[in-house]
């Protein structure tokens, strides 16, 4: 399968073999600014598009100066759901990621939650 976005690449062979290992990762945001695609997953082409908008996400949060980066505070859900997903940062840009590809796993959003995602990333 060909890149569709313009930040989608072909999983290099050690992204491929990890892929394999992990059919259940759909995708990842990549440490030189691309998103790769599960080609083992047995995602729809619907769901690949969301991981894709959820990875993307990722990297444009990743790109922003810290004072525009996510600094709202999670719902009690969140924190349950997310807690271990490393830094407290990286649990919030997980969760905006989220609602951003409208994946019902980030839970319901709180006002700061919906506003940063209006004011960064233009709503739903």
């Amino acid at each position: 399968r060909s890149p569709k976005g313009k930040l989608e690449r072909i999983p290099t062979q050690s992204e491929l073999l990890f892929f394999k290992a992990n059919p259940h990762v759909g995708g990842m945001a990549t440490e030189d600014g691309k998103v790769i695609i599960n080609p083992f997953s047995s995602l729809t082409d619907e769901e690949k598009t969301s991981v894709y908008k959820n990875e993307s996400a990722r990297l444009k949060m990743r790109a922003m100066p810290s004072d525009k980066r996510p600094a709202y505070p999670l719902t009690a859900d969140q924190l349950q759901k997310f807690g271990s997903y490393g830094s407290l940062q990286d649990q919030r840009e997980t969760v905006m990621a989220r609602l951003i590809s409208g994946d019902p796993s980030a839970g319901a959003p709180s006002m700061d939650q919906i506003l940063y995602q209006m004011g960064h990333f233009g709503g739903r």
